[in-house]
């Protein structure tokens, strides 16, 4: 996939504007410039030692940070402040087996933000817990696969893809991905063939529409 089609697939999916698709290239393209220049005063020197090393946070504070956080959707200047934060970070071995062992303790029906076994991914597809599945990606399978998979009678190949057709919502809203009537899905057999029907879609609607025409369809 070259890079036009890379930057036509994320626009479309993602439903955001061209000016947020923008800053968003440029905070990868700054990030990455970061992280290879020489001398980067914002990368940890050897001898750096962090202001809260082995300092603890109660859990009443952490409660408090957590509840003050919910719903709270990130800026694009402070990700770039994290991304700077980050660099030159490692986990240590401790860390690791730590993380570890929380996640253990709160996956699946134990995690506070478990919804019956349903979530979204961030293309906004809808999942299903099912940990026992074959091809589970981290216990979880798209409906979508699910639904096409009980109409044939048989476990989809891995390289197979579901197609959703548009039936009764906009091809590429939000209200067509996660509708997974089986008369809205169709099979490609690879996704190869996927991205050929989609490109031949995209340039079909930029030959009848404009570029302010297609964001308008997109908003509704």
């Amino acid at each position: 996939m070259g890079i036009l089609d890379a930057l036509l697939c994320y626009y479309w999916r993602s439903r955001r504007s061209l000016y947020i698709l923008l800053d968003f290239l440029n905070l990868i393209c700054y990030t990455q410039s970061m992280r290879f220049q020489k001398g980067n005063k914002y990368a940890f020197k050897k001898d750096y030692t962090p202001w809260n090393k082995n300092k603890k946070l109660s859990k009443n504070h952490r409660d408090k940070i957590g509840k003050g956080n919910k719903g709270k959707i990130v800026s694009i200047e402070v990700r770039k402040k994290i991304s700077k934060s980050h660099i030159g970070l490692t986990h240590t071995e401790g860390s690791k087996e730590k993380m570890r062992k929380h996640h253990a303790d709160f996956s699946g029906k134990n995690h506070p933000n478990w919804k019956d076994g349903k979530t979204k991914n961030s293309y906004k597809y809808i999942l299903i817990h099912k940990p026992k599945h074959p091809f589970a990606k981290k216990g979880y399978v798209l409906r979508s696969r699910l639904v096409m998979e009980k109409h044939l009678g048989h476990y989809l190949k891995r390289e197979e893809i579901v197609h959703h057709k548009g039936t009764k919502y906009p091809i590429y809203s939000i209200k067509n991905k996660q509708d997974d009537r089986i008369e809205n899905l169709q099979l490609f057999s690879n996704n190869s063939t996927h991205m050929k029907y989609h490109r031949l879609l995209v340039s079909s609607l930029f030959k009848v529409l404009t570029l302010p025409h297609l964001e308008h369809l997109i908003s509704n």
